[in-house]
């Protein structure tokens, strides 16, 4: 399955494919799987064994100038069943496990919801996937040094959706303009969507949480952790919130019909 941003069609030009293969009767970690996978791509496909990587939970490879990452998920959904015991059944492994963070049951079980993540953003109309494309491009170009930020796309995707959802005037410049406000105002965001769960299969210490992006296909997943530190450092979280109102004033200015280039115009950092 295509899965990532081309998966959901938000995908930048130059951005990597995700894809995830599902395996019957195996379960993670699939450190016996990644290395067989590793080995095929080398002898089936011609790829250079020295080329390509294996994390814990994923091979990464390039081939024809694109660059790929693999990730196996173990096939919940039995045969002749609706899809969504796919979700219920991998779920299912979280409140099974007592063991490991929850951190870590995302990394090993989170590919197995990949379908419902796809589709929950693929579904939008033609105009918000636009607008998130653009929100993507503004994102890029936001310098945060050499900070590693997980979910950092699928986060502005759900931003994007939630600051435009049931609102009846659409443009490109209004979604994009909603969906700045929402960024300015990142440390109150509280996004939630039980399209494919009910509200009491999130865990409290979860849904207390603020900021809140909550995965709408993974109870046990806040994507706005992913610019909270364990110290409690929010420069991060000001970082875009800063950019987000910079780029709000550009957008207040009137062009008095100058010709700008759009990076100039919607480059927070200029």
């Amino acid at each position: 399955m295509v899965a990532g941003s081309a998966g959901k069609k938000t995908a930048l030009a130059g951005s990597d494919f995700d894809l995830v293969v599902f395996l019957n009767n195996a379960e993670p970690p699939f450190t016996t799987v990644l290395s067989d996978i590793k080995s095929m791509l080398s002898s089936k496909l011609g790829i250079n064994f020295s080329t390509i990587k294996t994390t814990r939970y994923s091979v990464q490879f390039e081939t024809d100038g694109l660059e790929y990452d693999l990730l196996p998920a173990a096939n919940k959904r039995k045969i002749n069943k609706k899809k969504h015991d796919q979700m219920k059944n991998t779920l299912n492994c979280y409140y099974a496990n007592d063991v490991r963070s929850i951190e870590d049951l995302n990394r090993l079980y989170g590919s197995g919801l990949t379908e419902f993540a796809i589709s929950f953003i693929s579904r939008s109309p033609e105009i918000i996937l636009t607008v998130i494309r653009l929100a993507k491009y503004w994102n890029q170009m936001i310098d945060v040094g050499n900070e590693y930020i997980s979910g950092r796309s699928t986060l502005i995707e759900l931003v994007v959706l939630e600051c435009n959802r049931r609102r009846k005037k659409r443009s490109v410049l209004t979604c994009f303009t909603r969906f700045l406000l929402g960024m300015a105002n990142f440390k109150t965001l509280n996004i939630t969507s039980f399209a494919y769960y009910s509200k009491d299969k999130v865990p409290d210490e979860i849904l207390s949480q603020r900021p809140l992006i909550l995965d709408p296909s993974n109870p046990n997943n806040n994507f706005a952790n992913g610019l909270k530190r364990e110290d409690g450092n929010d420069q991060l979280m000001e970082v875009f919130e800063d950019a987000a109102r910079r780029t709000l004033q550009k957008l207040s200015i009137p062009l008095e019909n100058a010709y700008v280039e759009i990076e100039d115009f919607i480059n927070p950092g200029k």
